[in-house]
């Protein structure tokens, strides 16, 4: 895959951002007391590990496979995820 110098700056910022996610969601998984919160932070830094992940291969030149399906996202329950940030936030 050939880049131009902007899209190689875009994706250098893009990587930027997804370390700083890292290092947040690490620093608040370290800091959580509720072992669901922080799993869930835990998950979160993962997720942020594997675009930065991505991000590089691209950097490289790289073309990065990807679950076109979302096999992840398609159990996704948003009622589920309000149940559990309003239990943490009482």
């Amino acid at each position: 895959m050939l880049l131009t110098e902007k899209e190689m700056s875009v994706l250098k910022d893009l990587q930027t951002q997804e370390k700083n996610c890292i290092d947040k969601y690490e620093k608040y998984a370290g800091l959580a007391k509720d072992e669901e919160l922080k799993q869930l932070f835990e998950e979160l830094k993962k997720k942020e590990q594997e675009h930065y992940k991505t991000i590089g291969q691209m950097l490289n030149g790289e073309v990065p496979s990807c679950d076109c399906n979302d096999t992840a996202g398609k159990d996704y329950q948003p009622k589920e995820l309000a149940k559990m940030i309003k239990k943490l936030t009482k």
